[in-house]
């Protein structure tokens, strides 16, 4: 990406950016979180405690 952006510029590595994001991570980096490591309250990490529990 850096080599795009002296080359190309700015425009260019932003693209290019995107681009290895995706052929990195793949399918799963538009899907979202699959860890549930952020939750919006305290009763639903309690939840998620129980069911890893049982």
């Amino acid at each position: 990406m850096g080599a795009v952006l002296v080359i190309k510029g700015a425009s260019m590595a932003f693209a290019a950016g995107i681009l290895l994001c995706v052929l990195l991570y793949g399918k799963d980096w538009l899907r979202g979180e699959n860890e549930k490591l952020f939750v919006a309250n305290e009763s639903e990490k309690s939840k998620l405690k129980e069911e890893k529990a049982s």
